[in-house]
């Protein structure tokens, strides 16, 4: 699931008059979760140092960090202090998956369905993928006989990764012959 939907939030100080008016940028200030991904956005932005910008400009400057399947989402604003303009950007990076584990209170094939879902240690974990492996681990259960299906999940964060653990729970099951 490639589909990537980003969350724009842009929280500018008198937004209609930035986007008609232009002003210089003095300062910019990166606001990240992960320094390791966001350097290389700090040197980008900061040639809007000394410009004159608008509200377009920037948003067209920093389109590309979004485009990053690793940005879940991205904000700026521009505080006008002191006769200068202050450029702050907040990133925030996605999670990688560290491990991903399952309980169920039947035993289940979930090693197999596992292939199927959308979620893969080692990739980066959009919250959306949750409610595609939830359908997909039903369906798969569903097509071996197994009824009365309730799924949920836990997410523990860790420094810059994350584990993802799948609770199924497998109520009635009737076979037919």
């Amino acid at each position: 699931s490639s589909d990537l939907i980003l969350i724009f939030s842009y929280l500018l100080y008198s937004t209609s008059l930035l986007a008609m008016n232009p002003v210089v940028i003095n300062y910019v200030n990166i606001d990240c979760n992960n320094d390791e991904i966001c350097n290389g956005f700090k040197s980008m932005t900061e040639t809007l140092i000394g410009k004159e910008v608008t509200q377009n400009l920037i948003k067209n400057k920093i389109d590309f960090i979004l485009n990053d399947n690793r940005i879940s989402r991205m904000s700026f604003k521009i505080i006008k202090r002191d006769k200068k303009n202050y450029l702050y950007l907040k990133v925030t990076t996605k999670y990688k998956i560290s491990k991903i584990e399952h309980e169920s209170n039947k035993k289940i094939p979930f090693d197999n369905i596992l292939s199927y879902l959308p979620v893969k240690e080692g990739e980066y974990f959009d919250q959306l993928d949750l409610v595609e492996c939830k359908n997909i681990i039903k369906k798969q259960l569903n097509d071996k006989g197994y009824g009365e299906i309730k799924i949920t999940f836990k997410l523990e964060k860790e420094k810059e990764a994350i584990e993802l653990k799948v609770f199924v729970y497998i109520g009635k099951t009737i076979k037919l012959k």
